[in-house]
């Protein structure tokens, strides 16, 4: 059961939708070249030390950055949990619904377009997208490494071992 798993291994800490945070985008601005720079995700210092706590100690912390692209609209991703890991999703082209719940019931949705900004997701939240636009793109930034071929790098859970 995940409530259990989380106060018996999370060191008695529950979170809920309230630890997720908005990420806000800023600019853009011109460049000194004349290009253009716009800022997708921007932390202070509180909210980085938050995004590399570690809900407990671990083997595969680190720092990942990829991109989910070209998904088709309808598509459903997501839906599963971590127990170490926090991501930062931003979506950089198109439109996708974020549902996110936490083990006390609690769910938010939120919609993500390239102008929203992103959303902190800590460990011990499910997560489901819902893609809305043809050929939407998130990105990804993971406090953990992965290796597809080394199964202790594997931290996603689906969504039916949430609601055990």
């Amino acid at each position: 059961m995940v409530l259990i798993d989380v106060w018996l291994f999370g060191g008695g800490a529950i979170n809920t939708i309230e630890k997720i945070q908005q990420i806000n985008r800023s600019g853009p601005w011109t460049t000194k070249s004349g290009g253009r720079l716009e800022v997708l995700c921007r932390l202070g210092f509180s909210e980085s030390l938050e995004f590399l706590n570690y809900f407990k100690d671990s083997d595969i912390r680190g720092l990942r950055i990829y991109i989910v692209s070209f998904l088709p609209k309808k598509a459903v991703g997501g839906k599963e949990f971590h127990k170490i890991r926090s991501e930062i999703l931003i979506v950089v082209n198109g439109k996708i619904l974020l549902i996110c719940e936490d083990v006390k019931g609690g769910r938010m949705e939120y919609v993500l377009t390239p102008e929203t900004g992103g959303i902190m997701v800590p460990p011990y939240i499910l997560h489901t997208y819902i893609v809305q636009e043809e050929g939407s793109s998130i990105l990804v930034l993971a406090n953990t490494d992965f290796d597809p071929e080394d199964p202790l790098t594997h931290d996603s859970y689906p969504e039916r071992e949430f609601h055990l």
